[in-house]
């Protein structure tokens, strides 16, 4: 005949496997926490390469806007999932300096993060119907429109403040500082 354990676990074992568990859960905090991090680093990295690129385009004299904005999956549009894409568009600048903004199709499409990710323009968060647009000058390179406009229109900004700043946050924040006069842009 078998005998039954009635006595159960002892204390030594119930204290092995907490603090096995508490490992554990430590490990995937931090994995959980380097994942935000990347994220939003990811998200600041391309939108900064992109911002080089629009700068080098509208030198090379073909003008565009850059824009950050929030997409629904869409396929029949490009947009394969939903989050935020940087895009880069056609801008025609007329004899008297104003720019036109043309959104039937990007020059340039990249997904920089999901619905989890918070992006602002200065205090404006960029939510589902607003989107950041900059554009650069062809002959100078500097900052002619930076700001906030409605995603379905082809509005753009009426000017660009000599610093703007945009912001990426998931877990951390980055920011994008861009100045107006030179052009010039870094992440903090």
């Amino acid at each position: 005949m078998m005998r039954k354990n009635t006595k159960g676990i002892s204390y030594v074992e119930l204290v092995i496997v907490m603090g096995i568990l508490a490992a554990l859960i430590g490990i995937s905090s931090i994995s959980f926490s380097a994942a935000w991090r990347a994220r939003a680093s990811k998200a600041a990295n391309s939108v900064d390469a992109l911002l080089s690129q629009s700068k080098v385009y509208a030198l090379s004299g073909d003008d565009n806007c850059l824009q950050v904005a929030y997409h629904g999956k869409d396929t029949a549009r490009g947009y394969t999932e939903s989050g935020y894409y940087a895009e880069m568009f056609k801008a025609t600048q007329s004899d008297s300096g104003d720019y036109t903004l043309s959104l039937s199709s990007p020059i340039k499409s990249e997904v920089i993060g999901n619905d989890r990710l918070n992006i602002k323009f200065g205090d404006v968060d960029i939510e589902k119907d607003k989107a950041i647009r900059v554009v650069f000058n062809g002959k100078t390179g500097a900052v002619v429109l930076a700001g906030t406009a409605v995603t379905s229109t082809t509005d753009l900004p009426a000017s660009a403040a000599d610093k703007s700043q945009i912001y990426f946050h998931f877990g951390n924040t980055y920011c994008i500082n861009l100045w107006k006069l030179t052009g010039e842009h870094n992440i903090t």
